[in-house]
């Protein structure tokens, strides 16, 4: 079965995701599987380049205060910036009983959580990290492989082949998103040179959602 061709019916019921700024064509390849997309907008306070990214606003039903009203959750304390580490405190990666993260720049509400810590160096870890389920997840970074792999199912993938501009490459967490039993990557996963080795782990359906475009890092959807 083809990872762009693979025979998948459009969701039963109407499946809403939220997510910063997207491109026509990937909002129109969520619509053709019944998924509807609504666009919060970019964040003024945090870099240019990743104004928009989800992944930067929210995480274990904690959001950014400045952004309270356009996603359900409760706001953290402190402020998000436009310089490292004021743009990661919401950067988390949730696994199961895990939570992965920088414990000295990840917002203290999410340490609170009672979720197992496993502590990286890796301020970016949602953007760094693909969580298929509750024991697998897929990752370009060699910090997060390290502190994970006696502890969880995971693969680590070749960096620098997902696109994001203003910045030399993106990151797999954010061009993808996991909706029920699917992996939707934000582009063609097939040029991936570490494709055959995604397909052969991912206990999910692997699609994506453009045969033509390059994967694109747009911060990840949130559902």
């Amino acid at each position: 079965m083809s990872a762009i061709n693979a025979a998948a019916t459009t969701f039963t019921t109407i499946i809403t995701i939220y997510l910063g700024l997207a491109p026509q064509w990937l909002k129109s390849a969520f619509s053709n599987y019944g998924i509807k997309v609504i666009e919060i907008g970019a964040l003024d306070v945090l870099p240019t380049p990743v104004a928009h990214h989800i992944d930067l606003m929210c995480c274990g039903g904690y959001i950014a205060k400045e952004i309270e009203g356009k996603l359900p959750g409760k706001p953290i304390k402190q402020n998000l910036g436009n310089v490292y580490p004021l743009d990661v405190p919401l950067n988390a990666a949730i696994v199961g009983e895990y939570i992965i993260c920088n414990p000295d720049t990840v917002a203290p509400e999410l340490l609170e959580l009672g979720l197992k810590l496993i502590p990286v160096k890796q301020g970016y870890t949602k953007c760094s990290t693909l969580v298929i389920d509750e024991t697998h997840i897929i990752t370009e970074d060699e910090s997060i492989y390290e502190a994970t792999k006696d502890i969880l199912n995971v693969l680590f993938i070749e960096k620098g082949h997902v696109f994001l501009e203003g910045y030399d490459y993106g990151f797999i967490g954010g061009a993808s998103a996991v909706i029920g039993d699917t992996v939707f990557f934000f582009g063609n996963i097939e040029k991936h040179p570490d494709f055959k080795k995604i397909k052969a782990f991912s206990p999910k359906r692997i699609i994506s959602l453009s045969e033509k475009e390059k994967l694109i890092d747009i911060g990840g959807v949130w559902y």
